[in-house]
Protein backbone atom coordinates (compact mmCIF):
# COMPACT_ATOMS: atom_id res chain seq x y z
CA UNK A 1 0.00 0.00 0.00
CA UNK A 2 0.90 3.46 -0.78
CA UNK A 3 0.00 7.03 0.25
CA UNK A 4 0.30 10.30 -0.64
CA UNK A 5 -0.96 12.63 1.67
CA UNK A 6 -0.90 16.53 1.10
CA UNK A 7 -2.18 18.96 3.69
CA UNK A 8 -4.16 21.18 1.82
CA UNK A 9 -6.47 24.00 2.42
CA UNK A 10 -9.46 22.80 0.45
CA UNK A 11 -9.67 19.79 -1.81
CA UNK A 12 -12.89 18.32 -4.06
CA UNK A 13 -13.34 15.18 -6.52
CA UNK A 14 -15.73 15.36 -9.35
CA UNK A 15 -17.17 12.38 -11.31
CA UNK A 16 -18.94 13.28 -14.38
CA UNK A 17 -19.99 16.97 -13.30
CA UNK A 18 -21.00 16.10 -10.10
CA UNK A 19 -19.05 16.47 -6.49
CA UNK A 20 -18.56 13.26 -4.79
CA UNK A 21 -16.31 14.84 -1.99
CA UNK A 22 -15.22 17.66 -0.41
CA UNK A 23 -13.28 19.27 2.29
CA UNK A 24 -11.96 22.45 3.72
CA UNK A 25 -8.58 22.37 5.60
CA UNK A 26 -7.15 19.07 6.09
CA UNK A 27 -5.44 16.43 4.38
CA UNK A 28 -6.35 14.96 0.57
CA UNK A 29 -4.93 11.20 0.67
CA UNK A 30 -4.17 9.17 -2.69
CA UNK A 31 -4.49 5.23 -1.87
CA UNK A 32 -3.08 2.75 -4.49
CA UNK A 33 -2.26 -0.80 -3.80
CA UNK A 34 0.36 -3.31 -5.47
CA UNK A 35 0.44 -7.18 -6.02
CA UNK A 36 0.69 -8.72 -2.20
CA UNK A 37 -1.01 -6.39 -0.38
CA UNK A 38 -3.35 -7.46 2.23
CA UNK A 39 -4.76 -5.96 5.06
CA UNK A 40 -2.19 -6.27 7.49
CA UNK A 41 -1.71 -3.08 7.52
CA UNK A 42 -4.88 -1.38 7.28
CA UNK A 43 -5.46 0.00 11.00
CA UNK A 44 -1.78 0.92 11.42
CA UNK A 45 -1.68 3.23 7.98
CA UNK A 46 -5.45 4.86 9.55
CA UNK A 47 -3.66 5.92 12.89
CA UNK A 48 -0.98 6.76 10.99
CA UNK A 49 -2.84 9.33 8.56
CA UNK A 50 -5.06 10.13 11.73
CA UNK A 51 -2.34 11.47 14.10
CA UNK A 52 0.31 12.61 11.91
CA UNK A 53 1.18 15.81 13.03
CA UNK A 54 1.46 18.17 9.77
CA UNK A 55 -0.71 20.73 11.21
CA UNK A 56 0.56 24.11 13.01
CA UNK A 57 0.01 24.61 16.54
CA UNK A 58 -0.72 28.10 18.36
CA UNK A 59 3.18 28.49 17.85
CA UNK A 60 3.49 27.86 14.02
CA UNK A 61 4.98 24.50 14.45
CA UNK A 62 3.80 20.86 13.06
CA UNK A 63 2.43 19.76 16.26
CA UNK A 64 -1.06 18.88 15.74
CA UNK A 65 -2.70 15.59 14.02
CA UNK A 66 -6.05 15.63 11.78
CA UNK A 67 -7.80 14.77 15.19
CA UNK A 68 -6.63 17.55 17.23
CA UNK A 69 -6.50 19.82 14.73
CA UNK A 70 -10.49 19.10 14.08
CA UNK A 71 -9.78 19.30 10.31
CA UNK A 72 -11.01 17.14 6.96
CA UNK A 73 -10.28 13.96 5.19
CA UNK A 74 -10.47 13.29 1.37
CA UNK A 75 -9.44 9.97 0.43
CA UNK A 76 -8.72 8.69 -2.98
CA UNK A 77 -8.07 5.85 -4.69
CA UNK A 78 -5.21 5.86 -7.38
CA UNK A 79 -3.69 2.45 -9.18
CA UNK A 80 -1.07 4.65 -10.67
CA UNK A 81 0.65 5.21 -7.37
CA UNK A 82 3.10 2.05 -8.48
CA UNK A 83 3.28 2.82 -12.25
CA UNK A 84 6.92 1.90 -12.85
CA UNK A 85 8.48 4.52 -15.28
CA UNK A 86 11.64 3.55 -15.24
CA UNK A 87 12.62 1.90 -18.40
CA UNK A 88 11.37 4.05 -21.44
CA UNK A 89 8.58 7.07 -21.83
CA UNK A 90 5.55 4.95 -21.02
CA UNK A 91 4.65 3.84 -17.43
CA UNK A 92 4.10 -0.28 -16.87
CA UNK A 93 1.35 -0.67 -13.84
CA UNK A 94 2.80 -4.70 -13.79
CA UNK A 95 2.97 -4.11 -10.07
CA UNK A 96 -0.41 -2.57 -9.31
CA UNK A 97 -3.20 -4.67 -7.73
CA UNK A 98 -5.79 -5.94 -10.46
CA UNK A 99 -9.05 -4.09 -10.38
CA UNK A 100 -11.26 -6.27 -8.58
CA UNK A 101 -9.36 -7.52 -5.53
CA UNK A 102 -8.01 -3.64 -5.55
CA UNK A 103 -11.39 -2.39 -4.95
CA UNK A 104 -12.11 -4.93 -2.26
CA UNK A 105 -9.51 -3.27 -0.14
CA UNK A 106 -10.13 0.30 -1.01
CA UNK A 107 -13.71 0.01 0.03
CA UNK A 108 -12.31 -2.70 3.19
CA UNK A 109 -9.96 0.44 4.00
CA UNK A 110 -12.65 2.76 3.86
CA UNK A 111 -14.81 1.57 5.59
CA UNK A 112 -12.27 0.77 8.21
CA UNK A 113 -11.44 4.77 8.54
CA UNK A 114 -15.29 5.59 8.35
CA UNK A 115 -15.47 3.54 11.65
CA UNK A 116 -13.01 6.13 13.63
CA UNK A 117 -13.25 8.86 11.38
CA UNK A 118 -17.12 9.44 10.54
CA UNK A 119 -16.75 12.57 8.47
CA UNK A 120 -14.67 10.74 5.82
CA UNK A 121 -15.08 11.93 1.71
CA UNK A 122 -13.82 9.74 -0.76
CA UNK A 123 -14.03 10.01 -4.45
CA UNK A 124 -15.34 6.92 -6.94
CA UNK A 125 -13.07 4.05 -6.87
CA UNK A 126 -11.81 3.70 -10.71
CA UNK A 127 -13.75 6.46 -12.47
CA UNK A 128 -12.84 9.19 -14.38
CA UNK A 129 -12.17 11.90 -11.00
CA UNK A 130 -11.15 15.10 -11.71
CA UNK A 131 -9.30 16.52 -8.52
CA UNK A 132 -9.75 20.62 -7.71
CA UNK A 133 -7.26 21.31 -4.66
CA UNK A 134 -5.22 23.79 -2.93
CA UNK A 135 -2.02 22.62 -1.36
CA UNK A 136 -1.07 24.12 1.86
CA UNK A 137 2.37 24.75 2.87
CA UNK A 138 3.45 22.26 0.19
CA UNK A 139 3.42 19.48 3.23
CA UNK A 140 3.57 16.28 1.23
CA UNK A 141 4.07 12.76 2.85
CA UNK A 142 4.25 9.68 1.27
CA UNK A 143 4.06 6.46 3.31
CA UNK A 144 4.51 2.78 1.97
CA UNK A 145 3.95 -0.46 3.62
Amino acid sequence: MKFVIQRVKNAKCIVDRKTTGIIKEGLFVLIGFKIGDDDTYFDKSIQKILNLRVFEDGDGKMNLSLLEAKKELLVVSQFTLYGDAMKGNRPSFINSMDKVQAQGYYDLWVERMKNVFPKLQTGIFSAEMQIEMVADGPITIILEY
